[in-house]
């Protein structure tokens, strides 16, 4: 009897999502002030939860994904992306005033000289760090009704969190004698640890006509602000004209 040849119809293999079969690495790095890890490998941020800043984030890294765990919990998963210094953040890992910074239209902030101390603010918010901003008369407004209300501690210790602390319109007015033990003090509280930024039409020569109210303060103020600090002067006519 002559042999039947068998036919066998084949089924293709299953094609496995590629994940399942990537090489993992293993690191552990700390959640820096902006909020982010910096995966060295990629020289790329990935956002963390605000809430998990100065914590060990022991990350697991594929071809594809990056896994953040934080006290055992995965807290984030991001795609991986191999672009150099580049940012991978998610909205809801900001602190609410840094997500009130990044929603803003970029045309909040075209006014001259305030448009780029904002700017910097909004960037800073964007890269994860804390920033507050102040007309320097609604500064000390704030300032005088926490006195009254016996929350001045409180409030200076707020400003004292924020990474960014931006003043604007300084030298509109001469500060009296109060307001300027409330600057230094501020200042001081920043001194050498937080960032400020003052944004003034005056030239920074004319400064201390603003301060006459004690000379000694006045002295201590520019001493800390001027000397050590990173000053730009801006030419030209006000963005409010064009």
């Amino acid at each position: 009897m002559p042999a039947v040849p068998c036919h066998r119809e084949v089924q293709p293999a299953a094609t496995a999502p590629p994940t399942d079969f990537e090489t993992k690495y293993y690191t552990n790095l700390k959640v820096a002030q902006n909020c982010c890890i910096y995966l060295g490998r990629d020289k790329q941020y990935y956002s963390v939860p605000y809430q998990c800043i100065g914590l060990e984030a022991h990350v697991i890294y594929t071809r594809t994904l990056v896994k953040v765990f934080v006290d055992g919990k995965s807290v984030c998963t991001h795609k991986r992306d191999r672009r150099p210094g580049q940012y991978t953040l998610v909205k809801e890992h900001l602190a609410s005033n840094s997500q009130a910074y990044r929603d803003r239209s970029p045309q909040y902030y075209m006014d001259g000289k305030s448009w780029l101390g904002t700017a910097l603010g909004y960037q800073a918010c964007l890269n994860g760090y804390k920033v507050l901003y102040f007309n320097v008369m609604k500064l000390f407004e704030e300032t005088a009704l926490a006195r009254i209300s016996s929350s001045l501690h409180k409030f200076f210790a707020r400003l004292a969190q924020a990474d960014l602390l931006i003043i604007d319109d300084f030298g509109v007015k001469v500060l009296d004698g109060q307001q300027l033990l409330d600057l230094m003090e501020i200042i001081e509280d920043r001194h050498g640890r937080k960032a400020i930024y003052i944004i003034s039409q005056l030239p920074v020569a004319d400064w201390y006509g603003v301060l006459t109210g004690n000379t000694t303060a006045a002295d201590a103020i520019l001493d800390r602000i001027v000397h050590s600090g990173v000053r730009f002067e801006l030419k030209g006519s006000s963005l409010r004209n064009k």
